[in-house]
């Protein structure tokens, strides 16, 4: 009988522990408002046939910012004029980058190419090379008469 309770109070103070350092771990991160979750689905659970009416509820409730944790992927939701203009023109930069997918890691050697590279140095100089160097359709369109005229002959 002794070693049942020596290992529930052993088993109930790690699981304490453990709730304890997620507390406290997700106190340190600053975060807008969120209304409560379910733990694996998140906040799927509140939308219905029309999200954008869930979204205005919860704007009126929560404010012009919130975040939601939509299955694993983590949402902000602006619904403010004001705030989506600081958003994608003043921070557009936080946000400009592209989630890193175990797919594109394997197809695209790390995710080194200009699609699935992280916003920084390396995707502004591959973009310019791409645009640069890649014909537009226009200039296409234009060589492909003269290919064609030469092939005539």
């Amino acid at each position: 009988m002794d070693d049942i309770t020596l290992q529930a109070l052993i088993l109930s103070t790690l699981l304490l522990a453990i709730f304890l350092f997620r507390k406290w771990n997700r106190s340190s991160s600053v975060t807008p408002p969120s209304p409560p979750s379910l733990p694996i689905i998140g906040h799927l659970h509140l939308l219905n046939d029309l999200p954008h009416l869930t979204f205005t509820r919860l704007a009126q409730k929560l404010g012009p910012i919130i975040y939601l944790q939509l299955g694993r992927v983590l949402t902000l939701i602006i619904s403010s004029a004001h705030h989506a203009q600081l958003v994608l023109k003043t921070h557009d930069h936080v946000f400009a980058n592209r989630p890193q997918l175990l797919a594109a890691q394997y197809l695209s050697f790390g995710c080194s190419d200009v699609t699935f590279s992280r916003y920084g140095p390396y995707w502004r100089q591959a973009r310019k090379i791409c645009v640069t160097e890649c014909p537009s359709y226009s200039t296409r369109n234009g060589s492909d008469l003269s290919n064609s005229s030469e092939t005539r002959r």
